[in-house]
């Protein structure tokens, strides 16, 4: 081997010893920098005419572990997704109060009703029947601030929604930006490591809001989608826009249609140019944005129904009235005249029948609807599941709606007007196919006196009574946020004894505050699946304070898994990322071996730097 070959080889070692010696040094000094990942650097033997010439160093690589990285991202976004739930059932679960300390919703409802069994006791009281009403106005306030604090966290999760956009889209445009680095840069000598880590800080962001999958072409450049399947960045990022609706109330809720819609959503341009609904189901999986589309529309809109359902449950016990049929008959053919006067949208009366062919019994539910285009009714919004449910469109008046029920109940049954709002139903008579249970009625009262014990003690906006009206937007939806006592009643508390006025009844007759309290602490109904309280095929059956009760139990349920999950999940998030970090971080002391290795290294090839120096001092003297 010639001197200048000699010469050559060491400079060369000399060269990857300094590369060596700098890398070192940048592990060290990045030991704590977040995002930042240990480095190394592989050195091979240059080869020429079949023998080694020198020494190269390589490219700078990572060292990470890919799989645990990926696993990393998913479990965290699924974390932040179980976070964000779990903070907002918990704040929904404290708005209902700790069952029976003072404030709490379960706490103010027996307050009321014992305020009303006191009434009972002394009708006649001025203080009973004031007690009975300041207690009322409590509890309608309380449910009136918890919905209203309901439909404020909806708010905090659609501005948050437009919060997430702006964050995505300067993640998403940090990753164009680096990403076109590493591409421009992937043929370089040193590599495209520390850009690799300033991406992967982007990559990280972006997975906290939505859960992403990350696939690296063989350029190093990188392709992001939501496990959904909406492509967010493939070259080119997509375009992330917020379409906003105004204020967040009861009535506003999501839909795919856009015309239908009354909350903000967000609109992705796909790389590919494709508008789509970000939000619509089955696109975002995980991660605090999906999290706060789910509170928003789904959480925290069942809480809401769930409110309404109990407010719509106290004025309908304590301000319905049943109306019950009148036995009748007609030659051979029996069954009865019912009086519907009074009836109100949303009022409901039934007939019950037996089909003789097989000993059945039958429920038809008849509701009064205003609005045609509500109809048909779907059969769970009665809340039972043994009727099949009718709408009678009364847009026209009240004179066509025979023919509305006969065509329902079908041949084996006759109805007819009898005039003043009264209609009979008769069976077959000889035929003898089916026979005529009962037809009853339950309406909505209006007045305080004279139209039975019952009384419209709660009441919805301008005074109107609660009829659970599905006219328009069904008038139960947000009705937790308007529900008011009678004014009426509280001018003259004695309303809450006197029920007629012809003769007038007496100052210490218990039977309304008796039917009140009875109402509410002993009548039985059912409840719409719509709270998520029970289902249509089974659903919730109870007093109105059993569904008071439900309602903290469920709520309270919901708060403890989601915190079980939230902290689940941390824990899982907590382990990867000790993994993670163990297959990223600097070693200190074996950089600090390392550097005492390449110190000797570098001291070796200049020591024979030196000497061929000598030699060839030596050479030219001769």
């Amino acid at each position: 081997m010639g001197l200048s070959s000699a010469l050559s080889m060491a400079l060369s070692g000399l060269n990857a010893n300094q590369r060596g010696l700098q890398l070192a040094a940048t592990n060290v000094a990045n030991a704590d920098t977040p995002g930042y990942t240990a480095k190394t650097q592989a050195q091979s033997v240059r080869v020429g005419d079949g023998r080694v010439i020198g020494l190269d160093a390589g490219v700078i690589q990572r060292s990470l572990d890919q799989a645990v990285q990926s696993q990393l991202r998913t479990e965290a976004g699924t974390a932040a997704y179980s976070d964000r739930v779990s903070s907002y059932q918990s704040r929904v679960d404290e708005l209902l109060g700790t069952p029976g300390s003072n404030n709490s919703l379960d706490t103010l409802f027996n307050n009321f009703t014992s305020a009303l069994e006191g009434l009972a006791t002394t009708p006649e009281s001025f203080l009973t029947r004031a007690e009975v009403l300041s207690n009322g106005r409590v509890l309608a306030s309380q449910l009136n601030g918890i919905s209203d604090d309901v439909q404020s966290m909806r708010q905090e999760n659609e501005d948050f929604l437009r919060f997430g956009v702006n964050e995505i889209n300067t993640a998403l445009q940090n990753i164009k930006r680096v990403n076109d680095q590493i591409l421009s840069e992937s043929h370089s000598a040193t590599g495209t490591a520390d850009l690799q880590d300033q991406r992967d800080i982007y990559i990280d962001e972006l997975s906290h809001y939505m859960d992403v999958r990350v696939t690296e072409d063989e350029q190093g450049g990188v392709r992001i989608a939501t496990n959904g399947g909406a492509v967010l960045f493939d070259r080119v990022p997509a375009n992330l826009s917020f379409d906003a609706r105004g204020t967040i109330t009861p009535q506003t809720e999501y839909s795919t249609n856009s015309d239908d819609r009354g909350v903000g959503t967000i609109n992705m341009t796909s790389v590919s140019g494709l508008q789509v609904d970000l939000l619509q189901p089955g696109l975002l999986r995980d991660g605090a944005l999906a999290a706060a589309r789910d509170l928003r529309d789904d959480v925290l809109v069942e809480v809401q129904a769930q409110l309404d359902q109990l407010a719509g449950a106290m004025a309908t016990a304590l301000g319905t009235r049943p109306e019950t049929g009148t036995a009748v008959t007609s030659g051979a053919a029996a069954g009865y005249d019912l009086d519907l006067s009074g009836l109100q949208p949303g009022n409901s009366f039934s007939l019950s029948f037996t089909s003789n062919s097989n000993g059945q019994t039958q429920t038809v539910s008849f509701i009064r609807v205003d609005d045609s285009s509500k109809l048909p009714l779907e059969d769970g919004v009665t809340g039972r599941s043994d009727d099949r449910v009718v709408g009678l469109d009364y847009s026209a008046g009240a004179a066509p709606i025979t023919t509305q029920i006969q065509s329902a109940l079908g041949v084996s049954f006759s109805v007819f007007d009898q005039g003043g709002d009264v209609i009979r139903v008769l069976d077959d008579g000889a035929s003898n196919a089916v026979t005529v249970n009962s037809f009853d009625a339950s309406v909505s009262t209006t007045s305080l006196t004279d139209d039975g014990v019952a009384l419209p003690f709660f009441i919805d906006v301008g005074g109107k009574a609660f009829s659970n009206s599905l006219d328009d937007i069904p008038q139960v939806k947000g009705f937790a946020g308007r529900i008011s006592v009678n004014e009426n009643l509280i001018e003259d508390n004695s309303r809450l004894v006197v029920y007629e006025t012809s003769p007038d009844t007496l100052d210490g007759d218990s039977t309304r505050p008796e039917f009140l309290f009875e109402a509410l602490t002993q009548a039985v109904g059912s409840y719409t699946a719509q709270g998520g309280i029970g289902t249509t095929s089974a659903p919730f059956t109870g007093t109105v304070s059993s569904f008071v009760s439900q309602i903290i139990s469920v709520r309270g349920a919901a708060a403890q898994d989601a915190q079980r999950t939230a902290d689940s999940q941390r824990s899982v998030v907590e382990v990867l990322e000790n993994r993670f970090a163990e297959s990223t971080e600097v070693s200190i002391d074996e950089e600090m071996a390392r550097l005492v290795e390449l110190q000797t290294a570098y001291a070796a090839n200049a020591r024979v730097m030196q000497v061929v120096q000598e030699m060839l001092n030596t050479v030219l003297q001769i």
